[in-house]
């Protein structure tokens, strides 16, 4: 009896010791030496409030948040242990310029008596805008205009301040937005246009290749 208990307590020794070998070698750790929040960090001008350690010369980031910071998806498979990054998923005719506010300024006469007014929009799309103009109608003088942007502006993001001539009589109520198109990159080679008749209240939506 005591014979076979003293194997059985060696075996499962031995079972104990295997697992534990296994273990540590799965969970194999490294002391290293960093310097902690070494660099202060910037996505597009924006400040990321992460932590960041600076190790052999090279900064490290939480992936997560920069990723999040740039409009990217970030998924974690744990069968296969790996982080992926991908483009926010976004329906076609979820797009609508509510997401796009549009903020006009009529700036006062020129010295020679012209009257423009400047805009700026904010992406709140999850994709990158390529273009967007917008066909006014100055009703003081039954003319239309046209305030045009073609700078990229990221999800997130507020355009550069574009502008046009505006009505002569200085008041927003002279000016109507008549129609909006807006270029999206869709990725992938793709871009979306997305034109909206206001007074129809109706929106187009067709996708394009990149040439």
């Amino acid at each position: 009896m005591k014979k076979h208990l003293k194997g059985f307590i060696i075996g499962v020794v031995v079972i104990v010791i295997l697992f534990s070998s296994v273990a540590m070698a799965a969970s194999l750790e490294k002391t290293i030496k960093v310097v902690f929040n070494s660099v202060n960090l910037e996505v597009n001008g924006k400040i990321v409030e992460v932590d960041n350690i600076l190790y052999n010369g090279t900064t490290y980031v939480p992936l997560r948040a920069v990723a999040e910071m740039l409009g990217k998806e970030v998924g974690w498979n744990q069968a296969t242990r790996t982080v992926s990054i991908n483009d926010k998923a976004v329906e076609v005719g979820k797009v609508t310029i509510d997401q796009i506010p549009l903020d006009i300024k009529i700036l006062k006469p020129d010295s020679i008596g012209n009257v423009y007014m400047e805009a700026t929009y904010k992406n709140n799309t999850g994709l990158p805008i390529l273009s967007y103009s917008a066909t006014i109608l100055l009703k003081d003088k039954n003319e239309k205009t046209y305030l045009s942007s073609y700078d990229i502006v990221l999800p997130g993001e507020t355009s550069p301040k574009f502008s046009t001539f505006g009505p002569s009589t200085q008041n927003k109520s002279d000016i109507e937005i008549l129609e909006t198109e807006i270029r999206l990159d869709l990725g992938n080679g793709k871009y979306l246009v997305v034109e909206y008749d206001h007074k129809l209240k109706r929106y187009t939506y067709n996708e394009y290749k990149h040439r």
